[in-house]
């Protein structure tokens, strides 16, 4: 990992949840010339969560973070993604992709010189935990994004400038789910 992935243990209610917490190598330099480092990032990760858990679709966990890739943009699909261990074969699933939120409104970056929308930021769930949260809580908070991300029209922070000063180029995402 270029940024480690932390690891934190929680007991709610009686039940153990897993929260693993991820900054995955960025596209400076580029998407695809970049993207091996998060292809193995990921792989890592899913490797611990093997090791971790006996049966790891049957235990409760969550992989959070800043994973600077996305698997669609601008409500359009990406295969080209570096993500795929974590995704592939149901391993788990994007709890953003699995809201209700639309297409359009599923981004939490905005790359200006693009002029596009993305999620580079995720909160993927483990098959157990999304069967028992079908269609997750999702909620991300724009309000720190530079007024050059055009697409939010709500309110932005005090401050907050066309391009600089911003509190963030990236959005929180908040998931609310059951155990």
């Amino acid at each position: 990992f270029r940024r480690d992935c932390l690891q934190l243990e929680y007991e709610i209610s009686g039940r153990a949840l897993t929260v693993f917490v991820c900054h995955f190598k960025s596209m400076h330099g580029g998407r695809w010339e970049t993207r091996p480092v998060r292809e193995q990032e990921a792989l890592g990760v899913r490797r611990i969560i093997e090791r971790r858990f006996d049966d790891p679709k049957t235990s409760d966990w969550i992989i959070c973070g800043d994973f600077n890739d996305y698997l669609e943009q601008d409500g359009q699909i990406a295969n080209d993604h570096g993500l795929s261990a974590l995704v592939d074969g149901g391993f788990s699933i994007d709890a953003l992709m699995a809201s209700d939120l639309s297409d359009h409104d599923r981004w939490t970056h905005h790359y200006p010189r693009e002029a596009s929308y993305s999620a580079l930021d995720h909160i993927f769930m483990s098959p157990n935990l999304f069967e028992k949260n079908a269609q997750p809580k999702v909620t991300i908070s724009r309000m720190g994004l530079p007024w050059r991300a055009e697409r939010y029209t709500g309110y932005r922070l005090p401050g907050v400038a066309w391009s600089k000063p911003k509190a963030s180029d990236h959005c929180p995402i908040s998931l609310e789910f059951m155990l």
